[in-house]
């Protein structure tokens, strides 16, 4: 085991806020000495510390309190995981009998190894009379035992064998649906323009993984969190809606009132017309609770999560008669403007499964490659899961290769492959990539080993900014999830999906849904810094397993690309141009990009 120094430690103590008081040698030999003797790293060393501290009321480190850490917890831990001694005599056992043993926990090991050869095999029971020889040459038996694993699991490829049905799709090519002048716009790119990429996460901790902790979400932050929410939201509503006061929702008040605060459910159900209630905020309502009728209300659409403003009275302190919900608010464009940027902006945007359900071929990801040579874009924005979870060979544990190995082939094949188009590779990672951190928001991936400068791991959520256009990008099927909580009157109300989009636009964040779904692990720490709509996107990229679409809502262009692939078919990608109109044109005085940008999405 390596050696841990000074640095490793006093880095890891400043992960938790703690400063290691490096002038006394004593204290960080003893460290070294809890290493050694443990066999524990810098970051194991401490977080037993930090948990040793905590259970004791916030302890100060010094050579007592690590005395004490030892005898109470890495003394006992070590006594719980040593082997007991066998009642044979040590010496009694020769080499071959020791090689005999290994054998047998391999064979033993081989026989629950998933793996098509492996649920084949079972364990061989002998006797004295055929035991079978195990004093094979130990290089060998373990060369033999290599040649089995690698032929019985199959890796996946860009040249493995394609799903038929795939294969007989014969729509390849199709627009299915369009926006702006289409009829216009020359699809195919030059690579003339100079393309500008930039993130809106700039915190060090959103571009390194590894430097991205989690699981230390606190209860009284969290309540803090979702209380600000509501006061910023509110804050919004007051200014655009002219409203004078906010009063509190839940005192008894027989004059119209205006209150502000979260839907919620009475209830663990799914949310209806009887069941609605407002949570207000801390400042203005208490954090109370009451229920809402909506009887007087002619129209609506509310989700639990949504942060609303309405007229009406609570005349006993316990139900609000509702009058009027006021319509939601959406954020501000920024200037489009950028110095760098010359001609047309050619992008494209395909959201995974990059691969079939019935193998890991690829194929759907080889004919999006061609797409990309044939069109040229400036910028691809690949929405994951690259890895998926779902899928049945990853599910079934029949995957012959690591997750990241899978990843990083797939990530080093798309970049050699569009190296002789140029165009900058945009990768955004989701809750399904079985290789990557299942928490909300989601760090990048991590970086690859010689990554060109076109390529760009960015989080999930992110707000992209290409050449002045800020763009709004989010793998989480948070159209979904919302399709299932909402609520509206009258029944049938037309453009649900258009619905459903300002939701999310108007609530000024990614993930306005709350609870969120079990498929959607939230930090609401991590969740107030990057989770955020800094601004209003000039385009929205939502992939979901509903239909694919595009649209303006709010002034902006929303687009649900659709999967490149469901289930064993083919799906559905997106090609977008904006254009460039210089600095002095009309249409761009108002900040937004709605009136030059073209977009189709086709069948791939």
């Amino acid at each position: 085991m390596a050696t841990v120094s000074e640095d490793d430690l006093s880095e890891q103590f400043e992960t938790f806020g703690v400063t290691l008081d490096t002038n006394d040698p004593d204290i960080v030999d003893k460290l070294k000495e809890l290493c050694l003797l443990y066999r524990l790293t810098a970051e194991d060393a401490v977080a037993e510390w930090i948990a040793f501290s905590t259970t004791h009321s916030g302890l100060a480190i010094n050579m007592d309190t690590l005395e004490q850490l030892e005898r109470e917890t890495l003394s006992k831990k070590s006594s719980k995981v040593k082997t007991p001694s066998s009642r044979k005599p040590a010496g009694k056992q020769t080499s071959f009998a020791m090689l005999d043993d290994d054998d047998e926990s391999e064979d033993l090991l081989d026989a629950y190894t998933p793996g098509p050869k492996a649920r084949q095999k079972k364990r061989v029971m002998t006797t004295p009379d055929n035991v079978s020889s195990k004093r094979t040459p130990l290089r060998e038996h373990n060369i033999k035992k290599e040649e089995d694993i690698t032929s019985s699991a199959g890796s996946p490829s860009l040249t493995a064998t394609p799903s038929q049905k795939y294969s007989s799709r014969s729509k390849s090519g199709e627009v299915v649906a369009s926006f702006g002048p289409v009829t216009t716009v020359i699809w195919e790119g030059s690579n003339l323009t100079n393309c500008c990429v930039s993130r809106g996460q700039v915190d060090p901790c959103m571009k390194n993984s590894d430097k991205y902790k989690y699981m230390m979400q606190k209860m009284k932050k969290k309540a803090e969190v979702l209380n600000e929410m509501i006061e910023d939201m509110s804050k919004t509503l007051q200014e655009k809606h002219n409203i004078e006061s906010v009063s509190h929702l839940a005192l008894p008040i027989q004059e119209p009132e205006t209150v502000v605060g979260r839907i919620c459910c009475d209830s663990n159900g799914r949310l209806n017309a009887q069941s609605v209630m407002m949570e207000g905020s801390v400042e203005t309502s208490a954090g109370k609770q009451v229920a809402v009728s909506l009887a007087e209300v002619k129209e609506y659409s509310l989700f639990p999560g949504q942060v609303v403003a309405m007229d009406g009275v609570n005349s006993a302190g316990v139900k609000f008669v509702a009058s009027k919900i006021y319509p939601g608010v959406a954020g501000e464009f920024k200037p489009t403007d950028c110095s760098e940027a010359t001609g047309n902006l050619h992008l494209l945007v395909a959201a995974g499964p990059f691969s079939t359900s019935d193998n890991l071929s690829l194929e759907p990801l080889e004919d999006l490659i061609k797409v990309i040579k044939k069109t040229r874009p400036d910028a691809c924005i690949l929405l994951g899961p690259f890895v998926d979870v779902e899928h049945g060979q990853i599910k079934d544990g029949s995957l012959g290769e690591s997750y990241d190995k899978v990843f990083s082939d797939i990530v080093q094949a798309i970049v050699r492959k569009t190296e002789s188009v140029g165009c900058e590779l945009i990768f955004q990672p989701s809750l399904r990539d079985a290789h990557h951190h299942f928490i909300y928001p989601q760090p990048p991936y991590s970086e690859i080993k010689n990554q060109p400068k076109r390529v760009h791991f960015v989080a999930e959520p992110e707000m992209i900014n290409i050449n002045g256009i800020n763009i709004a990008t989010t793998s989480t099927d948070i159209l979904f999830h919302l399709s299932r909580e909402e609520i509206s009157c009258p029944p049938g109300s037309s453009d649900r999906l258009g619905r459903l989009v300002r939701h999310i636009l108007t609530q000024h964040n990614f993930y306005p849904l709350y609870p969120a779904s079990e498929e959607v692990p939230v930090d609401y720490e991590k969740f107030h810094q990057y989770g955020k709509m800094g601004c209003a996107p000039h385009i929205f990229v939502c992939p979901s397993r509903l239909r694919f679409f595009v649209k303006e809502i709010e002034s902006a262009v929303c687009i649900n690309p659709g999967l490149l692939t469901s289930g064993q078919v083919g799906g559905t990608y997106a090609r977008l141009v904006v254009k460039n109109t210089g600095p002095g044109n009309d249409e761009k005085t108002d900040n937004k990009a709605v009136n030059r940008t073209a977009v189709e999405i086709v069948r791939i």
